[in-house]
């Protein structure tokens, strides 16, 4: 029925390939965003080119565990909407960006990135206020445990107070990555609660991708359980 209609196709392609990519359909997820991209350049469609299409790759690909795709994407549409002096929208990819950036083990720009959006993104923009939470919580490697388990649980209850599941079980799997990285045995013991929680969360959306995240690191052994388990075994 929107095929063809530019001012409807964009926007529509750009929501079922999310859905592609949570069932795990990568390929067809890219074709779709493709072609919104073809559309919206031929249509003049720049807000839509740089804020819809840009986000869209940057969720599909951190879903799909792609953080290089999701750079490539985001970091020219954030640089056109900042340009273009549209804050609303950039601070929501620049958030994205932040999240791909700690991917790639690029940890200072993630910091900038979610500095950025911290400053300058509203309180009623809940989405960005969720992103740069987690991203900082998790590049913030020299602040202290404490501070970053404030910061990953404030994105959390961001994300309870919202009706998107998934961006909630992106915030538990945030801070059970974060929990991963501090180690502790309580953290450890948190983190697989938090694994599980996001199990959950995705298993009701049907998001195959992201439950599979989820139980992937919930089953990664931890170094410091690697290496109890490598005592035990000598003595």
């Amino acid at each position: 029925v929107v095929r063809d209609d530019p001012a409807t196709e964009p926007f529509v392609l750009a929501g079922h390939a999310y859905l592609l990519a949570q069932a795990g359909a990568i390929d067809e997820a890219r074709a779709a965003l493709a072609r919104m991209r073809e559309i919206a350049e031929r249509q003049g469609q720049r807000i839509v080119l740089w804020a819809s299409w840009g986000q869209n790759v940057g969720r599909t690909e951190l879903l799909a565990g792609d953080a290089e795709r999701a750079e490539a994407a985001l970091r020219p549409s954030y640089e056109a909407l900042r340009g273009a002096g549209s804050l609303a929208f950039s601070s929501t990819l620049a958030g994205q960006l932040a999240h791909a950036l700690v991917e790639l083990g690029r940890l200072d720009e993630a910091r900038r990135y979610a500095a950025e959006v911290r400053d300058v993104a509203g309180e009623a923009d809940v989405l960005s206020q969720i992103l740069w939470r987690g991203a900082l919580a998790r590049a913030w490697t020299d602040g202290g445990p404490t501070e970053r388990r404030s910061l990953a649980d404030e994105a959390v209850a961001l994300a309870e107070t919202t009706e998107w599941p998934n961006v909630l079980a992106d915030a538990l799997l945030d801070r059970a990555r974060l929990e991963f990285a501090l180690g502790d045995p309580e953290d450890l013991r948190r983190a697989g609660d938090d694994a599980q929680h996001a199990k959950v969360v995705y298993d009701g959306k049907g998001n195959t991708a992201g439950a599979a995240k989820a139980v992937a690191l919930a089953a990664t052994p931890h170094p410091r359980q690697q290496s109890a388990t490598g005592r035990g075994g000598a003595g």
